[in-house]
C-alpha cells in the first residue's frame, strides 16, 4: 500500500517515547513492503494520522476528505492541552472538538494505545463506539530488558520516571514515597515546580541514556507513579514491568488497564506482536 504518514515531529531525530514507538511502527511497515511517505502531495492510498497538533486545519481537511484515513491516537484528541485536560466534560462544549469529531467519524479505523485510552475517548465522543478500532500497546522492546544479567535486585530500592511533570501526579507520587521511608527512591525527572525531595528520594538528571535507565530499572525493586490524569499508555509502566519491578500505580495507568499487564510473559508477547498487529489492522481497513 502507498501510505501517507501524517506527523508533526521527526520520528528519526528525537529519543522520546512517542518517537520510539512510531519509529518501530514505520520500520515494520517498510518491512511489510508498504511505501510510506510523509510528503502530503505524493501519491498515496491511505493516510495514517499520528501526532499532529500543529498541522493546519485546511491541510488536515484535505487529507481526511481526499481518501481513506486511519487515526493512530497517541494522547487525548488532537489538542495542545490534551495532556493537562484529557477528555473532561467541558471538552464536549469545545468548538475545536466538533471539528475533530467529523474527522474521526469519517475514519476507517481508530488505533488506541490501551483500554483506558479508548474508554476516555468514547466518554467524550460516544459516537466513536461505532468506528472500528483496535488496541495496540506502545512498542517497547523486551529484548533490552535481560534480567539474567542481574543476579539480585537491590532490596528496598525504587524508581520513578518523569513523574514530577504537572500531569503525571507529582504530589501523589511524592506522598507515597514520603510514607514509605524504608524504600530509597531515585526520581529521574524534570522538576518544573521545584518540589522538595523527601529524605528517602534522590532527584537524578532527567537526560540519562536509555540503556542507563533500563539498567537502573532492572536493579530497582519497586517502580512508583500515581498519575493525576488518565495516561493513554505510559511506556514507563511497561518498562518497569519488563525490568521485573513491583509496579505501584493507580486506575489511571493506560498500560496497566490491559487485563494481562501483571503477567510479564504475556506482556512480552503482546509488545513483540504490536507492530505486526498494527499493520494488520491498517491493511484490513485501509485497502
Amino acid at each position: 500500500m502507498n501510505i501517507l504518514w501524517v506527523q508533526d515531529f521527526n520520528i528519526f531525530a528525537f529519543p522520546g517515547g512517542a518517537e520510539r514507538n512510531d519509529r518501530r511502527i514505520v520500520h515494520e511497515g517498510i518491512r511489510r513492503n508498504h511505501n510510506i511517505t510523509m510528503e502530503f502531495d505524493s501519491n498515496w492510498d491511505c493516510a495514517v494520522i499520528s501526532n499532529c497538533v500543529t498541522i493546519e486545519d485546511d491541510l488536515m481537511d484535505q487529507i481526511c476528505n481526499k481518501k481513506k484515513h486511519i487515526f493512530f491516537m497517541h494522547d487525548y484528541i488532537f489538542c495542545r492541552y490534551r495532556l493537562f485536560f484529557p477528555c473532561l466534560d467541558k471538552c464536549k462544549r469545545c468548538p475545536f472538538m466538533q471539528v475533530w469529531k467529523k474527522r474521526f467519524l469519517s475514519s476507517k479505523l481508530i488505533i488506541y494505545l490501551s483500554p483506558l485510552h479508548k474508554e476516555f475517548h468514547e466518554r467524550i465522543m460516544p459516537e466513536l463506539k461505532d468506528i472500528p478500532n483496535i488496541l495496540i500497546p506502545s512498542t517497547v522492546e523486551p529484548s533490552k530488558f535481560n534480567l539474567t544479567e542481574v543476579t539480585t535486585k537491590l532490596p528496598n530500592t525504587g524508581m520513578s520516571i518523569n513523574s514530577l511533570l504537572p500531569f503525571k501526579g507529582a504530589e501523589r507520587t511524592l506522598d507515597y514515597i514520603t510514607r514509605h521511608p524504608e524504600i530509597q527512591f531515585q526520581i529521574v525527572s524534570p522538576n518544573p515546580e521545584n518540589f522538595l525531595m523527601p529524605p528517602n528520594a534522590e532527584l537524578v538528571c532527567s537526560k540519562l541514556p536509555y540503556d542507563q535507565l533500563i539498567r537502573m530499572l532492572i536493579l530497582s525493586e519497586f517502580y512508583v507513579e500515581l498519575p493525576d490524569t488518565p495516561q493513554p499508555y505510559n511506556r514507563t509502566f511497561a518498562e518497569a514491568k519488563l525490568a521485573g519491578c513491583k509496579v505501584i500505580t493507580n486506575e489511571l495507568s493506560g498500560a496497566a488497564s490491559y487485563p494481562w499487564f501483571s503477567n510479564r510473559q504475556r506482556l512480552i508477547q503482546e509488545l513483540l506482536a504490536a507492530p505486526t498487529n498494527f499493520w494488520k489492522g491498517v491493511e484490513e481497513y485501509g485497502q
